[in-house]
């Protein structure tokens, strides 16, 4: 490694060179680490697919011993259990099928303008609605008001009255 002169006033300016011969051991280094690194996850990748698949058969032979001691034992509603022959279908391939291109022919089609048509100007007729007057709301209240205050009051005498009649014939 080879060091720069730095001038004595500012010690901290120094630049380092890395020589050739350094940065080509770097670059050994780094592709030994990759290459181990490859090896390492195809390892792991082969022995993780080696113990998903024992896994896989494990658990299909014990569902199908399961599946036969239920069998075996009995049917449904306590009856023996009756087993039928497989049937297998013969597998049918279907013939491939090419069908020719077809293009469809290009026309084109001629240009024409819409007739233009003008239409008949006419007049609606005029409708005149009679004019309605709303009532006064504020004098329909004000009579009601009257003629129920008027309506207690004679109810009230009535009342009064009826009560002074009996008092005198009780005696009271």
């Amino acid at each position: 490694m080879t060091t720069e002169p730095t001038p004595t006033a500012t010690p901290t300016a120094r630049v380092k060179k890395t020589s050739t011969a350094a940065a080509s051991a770097a670059k050994k280094t780094t592709s030994k680490a990759a290459t181990a690194a490859k090896k390492t996850t195809a390892k792991a990748t082969t022995t993780a697919k080696a113990t998903t698949a024992k896994a896989t058969t494990t658990a299909k032979a014990t569902t199908a011993k399961a599946a036969e001691a239920a069998k075996e034992t009995s049917g449904r509603f306590g009856l023996p259990a009756v087993t039928l022959p497989e049937v297998k279908m013969p597998e049918v391939k279907m013939p491939e099928v090419k069908m020719p291109k077809f293009e469809m022919p290009k026309f084109e089609m001629p240009k024409f303008e819409m007739p233009k048509v003008t239409m008949p100007e006419v007049k609606r007729p005029e409708v005149k609605m009679p004019e309605v007057k709303m009532p006064d709301v504020s004098a329909m209240t004000t009579q009601a008001r009257e003629r129920v205050n008027g309506t207690v009051k004679s109810v009230r005498g009535n009342v009064s009255h009826a009560v002074d009649l009996i008092r005198e014939a009780v005696g009271v």
